[in-house]
């Protein structure tokens, strides 16, 4: 034990002479620091708090003669602040990481749907350049979409009867149903048709498609009566896609969000930041151990806190809607007043011109152990091509394999640093529930 604490202090040590002593301009500093971490491509975070964090360090190096023992959740946002900070920018508006091989789907750019699409969009959003450039570079957007009547009022009395049965225990499960209150709430597109109309809404696949310039497709739906309870994280971790971009999520407002009924929470530009995986974060797949995924939180929770971007909460009238990247950091918090609802649905989209899709939460890369979608599956259960719903039901939309099985291989996405800082904080269990 001593002796990894000494190994410990001896990087810190490292880090804080080449920040504080060499004689070199930041940059400098910053491009050496990245050399030593393996990560060549970081820009800064802003000057005031790159002087906080250097600061802190400098503090703790001194107090301790070299030798800090740092608080856990500071010593994670300085290895994020210092260290690892924010991938680089090339560009101010740059796609996230790994999308720039592939930007489009020029099939379906170039066909009549998208043109259609595309026509609409513009015609209902003069300012829609003024949107796409935000999506690119905020990571999200939010809009009012053309919802019938019809199914916005069927997905809201749906979602009511999940706070019913599952929160105020005041209906009981229906008999024609063998769901329990564990996945009441998740794709349930299969057996209420306004949640499948509104997860294939036309406005909001249209607004996805002319976004990322691909056919965009729903996979999972969600109908939250409440706060999600989801702590800190990104989308990615359990929804990848190759390129990266090619996931996105829309969250819609089934009745006015009150500030006090645990909003969705999201920090604006971290969808630039690299994508994480268990085991980045030095941790095997979920289901190996009950606390994995709430480590991963914790970590992603440091890096969102560190990160410089404020939190941001969707405070979205009932009809409206929120779009997401798959980067994006975000969650859903406690509610300030219990017995507040919070009706919602967000529907996840795959597109059809990824490569892949792959859930990283459930893999382990380091043991050549991948679990992919199967996209001719998620369409059977989604009974595009006529299925019935009794035969589709139990089908698993997954498949496992191998890092090759795919090029290129979801093995190769692999950040070292997080792993240091995953394995020295202390992790409490916390409440929360997983979005898989």
């Amino acid at each position: 034990m001593n002796f990894a604490w000494w190994m410990i202090s001896l990087v810190l040590c490292v880090v804080f002479a080449i920040v504080n002593i060499f004689p070199a301009s930041l940059t400098v500093k910053r491009q050496m620091l990245m050399q030593l971490s393996g990560n060549t491509t970081t820009a800064p975070l802003p000057q005031q708090q790159r002087d906080i964090n250097n600061a802190t360090l400098q503090q703790h190096s001194v107090k301790a003669g070299c030798a800090p023992r740092l608080p856990s959740t500071e010593l994670v946002a300085l290895a994020h602040g210092v260290i690892m900070t924010k991938k680089e920018i090339a560009e101010e508006h740059a796609l996230p990481q790994f999308a720039r091989s592939k930007q489009t789907n020029p099939l379906f750019v170039n066909g009549q749907a998208f043109h259609e699409m595309s026509s609409y969009i513009q015609a209902r959003h003069p300012n829609f350049e003024e949107m796409k450039q935000q999506f690119a570079d905020q990571g999200f957007i939010t809009f009012r979409p053309d919802i019938p009547k019809d199914v916005l009022g069927g997905a809201q009395q749906f979602t009511q009867s999940v706070w019913d049965i599952c929160n105020s225990h005041v209906a009981p499960i229906p008999n024609n149903t063998d769901r329990k209150c564990n996945s009441y709430h998740q794709d349930r597109y299969d057996e209420v048709q306004s949640v499948k109309e509104l997860a294939e809404n036309f406005h909001v696949r249209a607004m996805l498609a002319v976004l990322h310039n691909d056919e965009p497709y729903p996979f999972q739906t969600l109908n939250y009566p409440g706060t999600s309870l989801a702590r800190t994280h990104s989308d990615w971790v359990h929804f990848a896609s190759e390129p990266t971009h090619l996931m996105s999520a829309a969250w819609i407002a089934l009745e006015d969000v009150h500030p006090d009924a645990g909003p969705v929470f999201y920090y604006p530009r971290t969808h630039k930041y690299p994508v994480y995986s268990m085991q980045d974060f030095g941790l095997e797949a979920r289901e190996a151990h009950r606390l994995n995924y709430a480590k991963y939180q914790d970590v992603m929770e440091l890096v969102a806190n560190s990160s410089g971007f404020q939190e941001t909460r969707a405070i979205l009238k009932r009809g409206e809607a929120l779009i997401w990247s798959s980067n994006l950091i975000h969650g859903g918090p406690r509610a300030n007043r219990q017995g507040l609802t919070r009706l919602s649905q967000v529907t996840h989209y795959f597109f059809k011109g990824a490569d892949y899709n792959w859930a990283p939460v459930m893999s382990d890369v380091n043991k050549n152990q991948i679990v992919y979608y199967d996209p001719k599956k998620i369409d059977a259960k989604w009974r595009r091509n006529g299925e019935t719903f009794m035969a589709t039901k139990s089908l698993p939309k997954f498949w496992s394999g191998a890092c090759s099985d795919k090029n290129p291989s979801p093995c190769a996405k692999m950040e070292r640093m997080p792993q240091v800082g995953a394995r020295l904080i202390k992790h409490d269990a916390a409440e929360g529930e997983s979005v898989m």
